[in-house]
């Protein structure tokens, strides 16, 4: 049973139901509106015929040249004209002699038209009438005294002479039978054609379909072990196609999402493992010769380890924070230069390089004040580190953005590693680094936290060391700032 529902609530099922439905909709309106014209049409064409033998016996009243006995009649038509009292005065046929065919009175203008199941007369034998039912057409024309006294050829009508009824009778089976033949033939028909539209619309939908299938089944077996794996794309180039080709896409970032949580958590495990090595060792070394090996510079050791490995571990946090979205991201307007001048300033007095301040000027930008000082700190420390003794410094506001660079005068980066240096765990000189304490974290936090913000960061040209450039989406600001340089780079000096 659960079967057949899911059958029926396929996308090929459903397809098929509504192709079905709309096709017999159209085909049945369609009918109905053949065998509605084909009636009209064959009506119409009747009543022509009956009009122009009306008119013909009409002609011959006017004239006063009436017979008994009328010429045959247009087709399957009758025709009777029938005095003032009711009396038969001329017909088509021996049996309309008897009694008119209607009992319509037009009047003195135009036709009048009527439809009867029946006629009196004879419905048998050599002079049988055809079959019913009839539409009949009625006018009253003007008569000769002498047709009404019974001189049938009894002269030309006068204009105040009394006037006769003109009936012709045309039958409308011929109307009914092709109309019924043509109704039950479509009836007949119809659900043939159905039938073939149904299995049409069936395979249509099942061969359109069938890529969508094969995607689903391929999708259905790929696990996290092997994201390599893509999704057949069929060459229709139609939408199946691009949605196989967005598959594949979404299955590459899949798989460089993958691959970099691999090589993070493979990084962060070995960037771990040493510290913790170190600690434990430590702590082995000074329990082994517990009386050789001062217990103060153990704890020193140890504690130094420890801050090491809580740096990193609140590295990795706040890296993995930024990534996922982080917190909710209220920002605020911030004076970018404070934040430089504030690290500059506090960094001053114990660095042993000398720090060049002086193209530092006003810039706002909106954003997070501890996430941006995080990447002011980050430059400087990255630049300080690696410069033999100067780092400069330059903030500035320029085309609606702020643009804040960090330069030392160290070996420099080489350009095959430029883009390479804001990879987690990157570091250009090894020993160096770890000597230093650095974690290889600095600069990739930095750019996630400069992306979050709507900016870019990169190596840029250089003739000697290392040059860093960030750039901000500033914050216009109508005020004058040359006061506060001015003041700003007072305060330094």
């Amino acid at each position: 049973m659960n079967g057949v529902l899911r059958r029926v609530a396929s996308l090929r099922a459903r397809a098929t139901l509504v192709g079905v439905l709309a096709v017999s909709a159209a085909l049945s309106l369609g009918a109905v509106g053949l065998v509605s014209e084909l009636r009209s049409a064959m009506t119409e064409g009747i009543e022509v015929t009956a009009r122009t033998q009306l008119d013909d016996v009409a002609s011959l009243l006017r004239a006063g040249s009436l017979p008994a006995q009328l010429p045959a009649g247009r087709g399957d038509t009758l025709t009777q004209v029938v005095g003032p009292g009711g009396r038969v005065v001329a017909w088509s046929s021996p049996s309309l002699a008897a009694r008119p065919i209607g009992q319509v009175r037009p009047g003195e203008e135009g036709v009048q038209l009527s439809k009867v199941d029946g006629i009196p007369g004879a419905t048998s034998g050599a002079d049988a009438q055809p079959e019913g039912p009839y539409l009949v057409l009625a006018q009253q024309v003007p008569a000769s005294a002498g047709l009404l006294s019974g001189d049938v050829d009894g002269g030309v009508a006068s204009a105040g002479a009394p006037a006769v009824t003109v009936y012709v009778a045309a039958t409308l089976h011929p109307v009914d039978q092709a109309t019924a033949t043509v109704a039950w033939s479509l009836v007949a028909g119809l659900p043939v054609v159905i039938g073939l539209v149904a299995i049409l619309i069936w395979l249509l939908a099942g061969r359109t379909l069938r890529p969508v299938e094969a995607i689903r089944e391929e999708v259905a077996d790929i696990s996290g072990d092997d994201l390599h794996r893509r999704v057949p794309v069929p060459d229709s180039h139609d939408e199946v196609a691009r949605l196989a080709e967005t598959m594949n896409e979404m299955l590459d970032r899949l798989q460089s999402a993958a691959d970099a949580q691999r090589r993070f958590v493979s990084d962060a495990s070995h960037e771990l493992r040493s510290p913790l090595a170190v600690l434990q060792a430590t702590l082995e070394v000074a329990l082994a010769h517990p009386g050789e090996i001062p217990w103060p510079v153990v704890a020193a050791d140890a504690l130094g380890e420890a801050g090491r490995l809580h740096g990193l571990v609140e590295d990795l946090l706040l890296l993995a924070s930024l990534e996922n979205g982080g917190e909710s991201r209220r920002k605020e307007d911030v004076d970018l230069d404070d934040v430089v001048m504030d690290e500059i300033r506090r960094r001053r007095p114990i660095s042993r390089v000398v720090f060049d301040p002086s193209r530092v000027s006003a810039a706002r930008v909106a954003g997070i004040r501890r996430e941006l000082a995080r990447v002011v700190q980050n430059l400087i420390d990255n630049a300080e580190r690696h410069a033999a003794a100067v780092v400069s410094v330059e903030l500035s506001e320029q085309d609606g953005s702020a643009r804040l660079v960090v330069a030392d005068d160290g070996p420099g980066i080489p350009p095959a590693k430029r883009d390479w240096v804001f990879d987690r765990f990157a570091r250009i000189d090894e020993a160096r680094s770890l000597e230093s304490g650095g974690s290889g974290l600095g600069l990739a936090i930095t750019r996630e936290i400069v992306l979050a913000h709507g900016g870019s960061i990169r190596v840029a040209e250089s003739d000697r060391g290392a040059r860093l450039e960030v750039t901000l989406p500033g914050l216009v600001d109508g005020g004058d700032d040359t006061g506060q340089d001015q003041t700003r780079q007072e305060t330094l000096a």
